[in-house]
Order: C-alpha cells, then sequence, then structure tokens
C-alpha cells in the first residue's frame, strides 16, 4: 500500500511539473479610469487593479490568460497569450487598457463584455513549475493602496 501511493505521489509530482503552474485571481474590480490621461500610475478616479507575474523559468514562456465573469461566462479575450521572456516581470490590467503600466503587447488583452467596473475572474497558466513564478495583485487609487501575493499552483 505504502509502495502505491508512493508511486502515486511521484506521478502526481512529475504530472504537476511537466504541466506547469496555474495563477488564479479570484475577483478583479476595476472602474479606474486609465492614468495615461493622468500621466500617472493611479487612476485620476476610481480604483485600478493590476496583476504582476514574475518569470523566474530562465528561459521564454507563453502564458495563457482565460477570464470569467461573475456568473461564471467567458470573457476572455481573442488574443490570450502572451510572451514572458526570462527574468522579466509583467503588469496586466484585465480589465481596463493601461499602457503606462502595461506590458507592451498586453494593453489590449481585456475581458470581452463586461462594462469597467464589473467583477471578472483571472487564470493564468505558466509553464514549468509553480515555484519558478511569482504573482502579485495589486488596487489602488488616487488615495490609497493595497496589495496580495497569489501563490501559482
Amino acid at each position: 500500500m505504502r509502495k502505491g501511493l508512493m508511486i502515486l505521489s511521484l506521478g502526481l509530482a512529475c504530472g504537476l511539473i511537466a504541466y506547469g503552474a496555474t495563477v488564479t485571481v479570484p475577483i478583479v474590480v476595476d472602474d479606474g479610469t486609465d492614468s495615461v490621461a493622468a500621466n500617472n500610475f493611479a487612476p485620476a478616479t476610481g480604483t485600478a487593479t493590476f496583476i504582476a507575474i514574475k518569470n523566474g523559468t530562465g528561459s521564454d514562456q507563453t502564458c495563457t490568460i482565460t477570464m470569467s465573469d461573475y456568473a461564471g461566462v467567458d470573457v476572455t479575450p481573442a488574443a490570450n497569450t502572451f510572451v514572458a521572456t526570462a527574468g522579466q516581470t509583467i503588469s496586466i490590467r484585465p480589465v481596463a487598457t493601461d499602457v503606462n503600466s502595461e506590458a507592451p503587447g498586453l494593453s489590449g488583452m481585456n475581458a470581452t463584455g463586461p462594462p469597467a467596473g464589473s467583477a471578472v475572474s483571472v487564470q493564468i497558466d505558466l509553464p514549468g513549475t509553480a515555484t519558478q513564478w511569482s504573482c502579485r495583485v495589486s488596487a489602488l487609487n488616487a488615495t490609497a493602496s493595497f496589495g496580495y501575493t497569489v501563490i501559482p499552483f
């Protein structure tokens, strides 16, 4: 029995390494204006939410992002893949376009359908192992900010 459990555990561990990791941000609420207008990181009005991921794999990796609204309806944009180069940290604002703070090419990768201010769930599939990636979610407005770390699994 122990031998079987050990083989199963090893198989699961190898499966996780082979298939990569996932970061899930259960809810993103963003009703902030584009910070480009204010030439500032924080939006002039409302709250902006950013997801930052760091590629620690040592090589360029293609990542896939999927999104759903509060009712579970798929709102993934048509262009939903991006490349994170080795050692790069990428910022994504999944509900609004913000060219001042998003990685080049990602400013148009927004949820389709829900208006700004809507609740969106974001999942990012990451190649490699979970320990090779880090993720931070930050929300800020003109007067305050908060952030938390999301652990890839």
